[in-house]
């Protein structure tokens, strides 16, 4: 039986009493302390009086997800991206209290009895080690690692476990005035050598935005300006578009930010600043994709598999001969928590016809909605093509049981990408965790011929034939001359739907009318399914 408990992140600190965090909103105690290279640092009057956001880390060095955050980058990601020239030079400083004061020097740097490693050569922030425990008394820490973000007005609000989106999730607690806020860019070029960026952004406090400016370079090359005019309400999202600009092939960044929104001082810099990765490519023929994650391990080498704890992420298992695993069966005191990625680029130039096809298994742990989605991406269309939750998403009977799915417990969906033809397309694929049970995925492909179930493994060369085609009140198929009829021949439409189907003593003669009047206009595909093999054609359906 599943049992829900709390998976423990932290090491419990050396305190004499176990206290609750502050709560979100309080004002931040003040303090001064000398980091470890002899600098005097006080909250206020270096930081909080300067407009600043102040992030905090109260660690230890014995203590082993301090350890891992450290070596995650956690707070140096932060650092490098968020503080005084930084990429985006936000008024944001970010520091480490170590709060063990057993701690000494070496073990900072990796070299005593009581640590995991050298922390000062993973930080470029500075690191304190006080002799008594005032300061972290003060901010009630009583685990580790424990993570503060200090808004420029002096409010404190606890991150439970720290990301970059904590930040910006503090900042909106913050609600600091004459705020604008910067979001993600969309290329609205189509196979073409030029970018042309459309950026999102958002008026966050501000009454009425009226104009901005944007600062923004390409390949960290020269700095552009342009300026935004207009009238956003407050809480509206927006959009505008950078000039056009011509480039070689390959991959490119753009990075940009918004200032003085209203000729005024944004209040809040750290929503202001983001980057944006495109390619350019002339590639004329068909590349495709063939993953069956076979290789033992996941392909972090082309792939992208994103999360921000080690405990909450994507998984290599050896079922169906190697295959991707979202372990949401296992227990954490959390909900909601997703994780993200995307497959390398493939080009659809020089052919007529693509299709993407993988297979995936689940089965729901009763009440409780795990989700997966699978989005296309390319520079002149986005389409999210798969997004199933729960008993939607199950391929098995619902189970307590941590699931480990049969081989007859697999689906496979099948998308045709004739709106991509031409381009050059990418996966972005999400799967949202609820701690119910487990995902799969496997054989991501994206191939030149019709795909359905199971298809590609039987490896099968279809000769049953379908016609009229386009149909519009009625189809003939003629079945493949074998020595047996099949067990069952479904309609299948783009969303990997039965809309359909035909089994046993009905499939009376290689022959059969199928009707189609009640079918939408659309492309479908015909599958006759055999005791050892799978065949299919495709069809479409006018009205």
């Amino acid at each position: 039986m599943k049992v829900l408990s709390l998976l423990v992140l932290s090491c419990l600190a050396i305190t004499q009493h176990i206290h609750a965090q502050l709560p979100d909103g309080a004002v931040a105690p003040d303090f001064t302390l000398t980091d470890i290279n002899g600098v005097s640092f006080d909250l206020y009057d270096d930081a909080v009086s300067q407009g600043k956001f102040v992030v905090i880390d109260f660690f230890a060095t014995w203590c082993e997800p301090c350890w891992d955050g450290f070596n995650m980058g956690t707070m140096e990601g932060m650092q490098q991206w968020y503080a005084e020239g930084g990429i985006c030079d936000s008024d944001v400083i970010v520091i480490g209290i170590e709060s063990d004061t057993q701690t000494s020097l070496a073990d900072m740097h990796g070299t005593g009895s009581n640590t995991q490693g050298d922390y000062v050569s993973l930080a470029s922030y500075p690191l304190f080690n006080p002799s008594n425990l005032d300061v972290p008394n003060l901010y009630d820490v009583n685990e580790f690692p424990t993570y503060y973000v200090i808004c420029p007005n002096g409010l404190i609000y606890h991150q439970p476990f720290f990301a970059p989106g904590a930040l910006n999730l503090a900042a909106e607690s913050c609600a600091l005035a004459n705020d604008v806020e910067v979001s993600y860019a969309v290329d609205s070029d189509c196979g073409s050598n030029t970018y042309t960026a459309q950026i999102i952004f958002s008026n966050v406090n501000i009454n009425t935005l009226n104009s901005f400016e944007v600062v923004y370079s390409f390949n960290g090359g020269p700095e552009e300006l342009y300026t935004w005019s207009g009238s956003l309400a407050m809480g509206m999202e927006s959009t505008f578009q950078l000039p056009t600009h011509v480039f070689s092939n390959g991959n490119h960044t753009l990075s940009y930010r918004l200032q003085n929104p209203n000729g005024q001082t944004d209040e809040n810099n750290i929503n202001n600043c983001a980057a944006a990765i495109f390619t350019i490519n002339d590639i004329e023929s068909f590349t495709g994709m063939d993953e069956s994650f076979s290789d033992g391990a996941l392909p972090e080498d082309t792939w992208a598999f994103i999360g921000f704890m080690d405990d909450l992420n994507w998984e290599y298992s050896n079922v169906h001969g190697g295959c991707i695993l979202v372990p949401c069966y296992e227990p954490f005191e959390t909900i909601n928590y997703n994780i993200y990625g995307w497959s390398p680029h493939v080009s659809l130039s020089g052919t007529d016809q693509a299709f993407l096809q993988f297979d995936y298994a689940y089965a729901q742990f009763p009440g409780i909605e795990d989700g997966l989605t699978f989005e296309i991406n390319s520079a002149c269309l986005d389409l999210m093509v798969f997004e199933k939750y729960g008993a939607d998403l199950a391929t098995a009977p619902p189970t307590t049981e941590s699931f480990v799915p049969q081989d007859d417990e697999w689906s496979t969906f099948c998308y045709d990408l004739s709106a991509f033809i031409g381009t050059e397309i990418y996966l972005w694929f999400e799967a949202d965790y609820e701690f119910g049970n487990n995902i799969y995925i496997d054989n991501v492909r994206i191939t030149q011929n019709d795909c359905t179930v199971s298809l590609d493994e039987f490896g099968m060369t279809s000769t049953m034939a379908v016609y009229p085609n386009p149909a519009k009140e009625r189809v003939y198929v003629q079945l493949s001359k074998t020595t047996s009829l099949p067990e069952s021949v479904r309609i299948i439409n783009q969303l990997g739907q039965v809309c359909g189907e035909v089994t046993g003593q009905e499939i009376l003669a290689s022959l059969m009318e199928i009707n189609t009047a009640d079918l939408n206009a659309g492309l479908y595909w015909i599958v006759a399914t055999y005791a050892d093999h799978v065949e299919s054609k495709s069809m479409e359906v006018v009205k």
